[in-house]
This record gives structure tokens, C-alpha cells and sequence, in this order.
């Protein structure tokens, strides 16, 4: 657990452009992200960890929360392209017309699933991202919980 709590401190701030598309008028924008992760704990007692998100979009912030989750109770560590996860989100939120095309530089997400919520973390390199789903997959099956990855 000081390993998976290690490397989720040492995301930090994650900043990024994303640049989107308009299926419906062929609009096109873009706007600049900043994620950061911070004050992780992962508690092997409770086999939980948490960690405190804050997002901001063009400067303003759009997430400020305190966020967990339960190793035992994860279904899927799955990486890829924040562009991805963004159109998910999109998508889920009633715009699956605002399609994200990319982001420079480029962002992996690790997604930690639960049920029907998810975290995300976000990654500039590959090898930091393999390495803590590989973390995350070791922690949850420690724990007592079963993948389906």
C-alpha cells in the first residue's frame, strides 16, 4: 500500500490542452486542464484509498473534492487516452456531440471502476501509469476483491 500510495502522490498537477469537436455544427474549441491529486492515503486497514481532486477549466475551478475508494469493491483498472474518458463523460452528462479529438500533451487516464462510478488519474507517461495499475490490481486482489481485467 506505500507503493500505490506513493506513486498517486507523485501524480501531483497534471495540466493539459483538449481540444474538441462539434459533431452536430462542426464547431471547433478547446481548453486548457489542470487535475490535481493530492493528500493520498492508502490505508491497508480498510483497504481503501483516498485522496483530495480538484479540476480547473480555463482557470476556473470545476471540481474541489475529497474522493475514495474501496479496493475490494473494484471491477476494472483499466489506461486510456483522457480524450476517451472525457468523450465518456461527455456522453453520460447528455453531449455526445462534444467529441474530445486530443490533448497536447498527451494524457493517459487510469480509471479505477466501481459499479457505476469510476476514478480517474491522470498520466503524461506510460510507464507511471502501468505501473500503478499494476499497483492497483495487486492491492485490490490483496484485499479480497476480484477483477474482471
Amino acid at each position: 500500500m506505500r507503493t500505490l500510495q506513493a506513486e498517486l502522490s507523485g501524480i501531483g498537477t497534471v495540466s493539459f490542452t483538449a481540444f474538441n469537436r462539434n459533431t452536430a455544427n462542426g464547431s471547433t474549441s478547446q481548453y486548457a486542464a489542470v487535475n490535481r491529486v493530492s493528500n493520498v492515503v492508502a490505508d491497508p486497514a480498510q483497504c481503501r484509498v483516498s485522496y483530495h481532486w480538484k479540476t480547473w477549466r480555463n482557470g476556473a475551478v470545476t471540481a474541489d473534492k475529497d474522493a475514495w475508494f474501496v479496493l475490494p469493491a473494484v471491477t476494472s483498472v483499466d489506461i486510456e487516452p483522457m480524450s476517451q474518458l472525457l468523450n465518456e463523460e461527455n456522453a453520460t452528462q447528455g453531449h455526445p456531440n462534444d467529441v474530445v479529438t486530443s490533448t497536447t500533451p498527451f494524457v493517459e487516464a487510469l480509471v479505477v471502476r466501481r459499479a457505476s462510478i469510476h476514478n480517474e488519474f491522470p498520466f503524461t507517461g506510460d510507464a507511471s501509469a502501468n505501473r500503478f495499475a499494476i499497483d492497483v490490481k495487486q492491492a485490490v486482489k490483496l484485499c479480497g476483491g476480484h477483477l474482471a481485467n
